[in-house]
């Protein structure tokens, strides 16, 4: 068997690839220095090489190609293989040339030497085989890398998961051509030894006892580290074969083995290609598409209104929109409920760049419901940006809701109205309590008597007006910001329906935020962000505060549109008092999982 040329590779660049710099110099001036010592690691008889393993049976597309974007970042000298490069299993010359050209084509990308071997789904049978040496040469060979032996073995070796006769022979004789080698690296696919009664592992594990060395393999998809031998011997887990991907703790991940080898043997870290990235990790590009597709501009529904005495069936769209340079993979996941049915359960789109996709969806309940009592559809996406500067596609996941949006009128505002923060003119204001609406902290919420709110809201030609009536058994109040106090906060919306996401924008809607209590002032938090002619006036009740609140009809119009419909308001009161907090929520907070677009919306008479 020809292993001179691949021997004479690996020398060959061993030639050229040298390069070490001299020992640290650094000195100051003082007795005391700000380093432990200055004895770089820079032997030139250590190296690092890295291991791959098993791209395919059930592969995944593009994470091999992931690992070798991430290989050429780490720079390993060369990079060995434990088998299973192509999917194999077949006769047929045109799919295994489709195959190999694919995957030469990735092994290419590499800026140093990879190093073949054959796993069950490269040479399956005897056609295959002879396919591998026309292409490759030799199913088994071995070269010698810094007096550190390499040796590269077939647990296919006719019929498979065994080694021949002839290819044990090779072994006796390789080893016993280099007994002086400072360590025995051994490569296989098939982690012979838990295959007790297969023929020759036991002789092969025989002649590497006295020896210092450690097995790799592959095979079985699951990582596993096996003392035997007095050696470490390693089953590697996947880079794009099947794989659960349950993690570390079941042995499931894709990753690439890193070896480090020193004067007392190799120092091997298992590198997970999430935890390896370059410089463009986050670009302002990445953080541009992340903000606003996690603020809901992605994926969204129309929002569904209805009007019926009982919700039977509606029909919405999906909306998937790439507002991005770059094109873009949207996938949907819906999922019914025990009330609601929908026409769709998955949807998967390829946008191009700056388009949008429309999907029809129906939403069918599983019995006739009023649409107050009726949860909302669970959808969840994933958002795929393919970005050139990036060693790996942006991915997005997240969240959405689709329910029937919840609607209230807005009220005619008091016939005298004196926007003095006292609300007693006010007759119609809204009941918010119950253990629904509280997140209580450390049992801090004892009741409507202890933290409560009452509101409403109204408009006229010139403004939209938010009443708000808190009750508060004790008050902490100060001028502080207005999260480290009792307060009141105020988020209202006046963007069409289909233009308003998440709650992460605060430029496209207003935050109206203040401390309240009986020593406060009624001062908006960030006033200076808001637009103008904004007015809030607060008063202190018997039982704890009320507020009045404006918002110019021109501000309101300038967002909305000139036919303006509804508006979207959240309200929070914060209560602080000294053994916790409660938070008391109308409608949950716009960031909240169980939030979702058409909740809270007041509609103009």
């Amino acid at each position: 068997m020809n292993v001179y040329r691949l021997l004479g590779l690996a020398v060959l660049w061993v030639g050229v690839s040298m390069s070490w710099g001299e020992a640290i110099d650094a000195k100051v001036d003082t007795e005391q220095k700000p380093w432990t010592h200055l004895n770089a690691l820079n032997n030139p008889d250590e190296f690092q090489f890295a291991i791959v393993t098993d791209r395919t049976g059930g592969h995944r597309p593009g994470i091999f190609m992931d690992g070798v974007r991430r290989l050429n970042l780490m720079q390993p000298e060369f990079v060995m293989s434990v088998g299973d490069l192509i999917e194999g299993y077949t006769e047929n010359q045109e799919v295994l040339d489709k195959e190999w050209v694919e995957f030469n084509g990735f092994v290419e990308q590499l800026e140093m030497p990879f190093f073949y071997l054959p796993g069950n789904h490269d040479i399956s049978n005897d056609y295959m085989t002879k396919d591998w040496e026309r292409r490759f040469g030799p199913t088994y060979y071995h070269f010698i890398y810094r007096d550190v032996l390499f040796l590269c073995l077939n647990s296919e070796d006719p019929p498979d998961t065994q080694m021949g006769d002839e290819q044990v022979a090779y072994i006796e004789k390789v080893l016993a051509d280099n007994t002086d080698v400072r360590w025995t690296m051994v490569f296989l696919h098939k982690p012979l030894w838990v295959y007790p009664d297969k023929k020759n592992w036991k002789k092969v594990e025989e002649l590497l006892e006295d020896r210092k060395h450690n097995v790799f393999a592959g095979h079985t998809h699951n990582y596993m580290r096996y003392e035997r031998n007095d050696s470490e011997y390693i089953v590697l887990a996947t880079l794009g074969g099947g794989s659960g991907l349950r993690g570390p703790s079941f042995g499931e991940f894709d990753h690439f083995m890193w070896v480090t080898m020193t004067e007392e043997g190799p120092r091997i870290a298992n590198l997970l290609l999430d935890g390896i990235w370059d410089t463009q990790v986050r670009t302002p590009q990445q953080s541009a598409l992340v903000r606003a597709t996690l603020n809901g501009s992605v994926v969204r529904t129309d929002p569904i209104v209805d009007d019926s005495a009982m919700f039977t069936e509606a029909q919405t769209k999906l909306r998937l929109t790439n507002d991005a340079d770059v094109p873009a993979v949207v996938e949907v996941y819906l999922q019914n409920t025990d009330q609601l049915g929908v026409s769709k359960t998955s949807v998967k789109k390829k946008l191009a760049p700056n388009s949008v996709e429309l999907v029809d969806l129906t939403l069918t309940a599983v019995a006739p419901l009023d649409s107050k009592d009726i949860a909302p559809l669970p959808v969840r996406w994933k958002v795929v940006y393919d970005l050139e500067e990036s060693i790996a596609p942006l991915t997005i996941e997240g969240e959405h809701r689709i329910g029937i949006r919840n609607q209230w009128p807005m009220v005619q505002p008091p016939t005298a109205l004196a926007m003095d923060g006292d609300v007693g003119e006010w007759d119609s204001l809204m009941e918010v309590a119950g253990p629904g609406a509280v997140n209580t902290y450390e049992d801090a919420w004892y009741g409507t008597q202890d933290a409560s709110l009452a509101f409403a809201v109204a408009h006229d030609t010139e403004f939209v007006y938010v009443a708000l009536r808190v009750t508060d058994d004790e008050q902490a109040s100060s001028n502080t910001n207005y999260r480290r106090t009792d307060s009141l906060a105020i988020r209202l919306d006046a963007r069409p329906a289909d233009k308003r996401g998440r709650g992460s924008d605060f430029k496209d809607w207003l935050l109206l935020a203040f401390s309240g209590g009986r020593r406060a002032s009624g001062e908006l938090f960030e006033a200076e962000q808001l637009p103008e002619g904004i007015v809030v006036k607060n008063a202190t009740t018997e039982n704890g505060y009320s507020a009045e609140i404006a918002v110019p009809m021109s501000y309101i119009v300038a967002q909305g549109g000139g036919d303006w419909k509804d508006i979207r308001v959240n309200v929070t009161v914060l209560d602080h008092d000294q053994d916790g907090y409660a938070e008391i929520w109308w409608q949950p907070d716009w960031n909240a999982a169980d939030s979702y677009v058409g909740r809270g919306v007041f509609a103009r008479p």
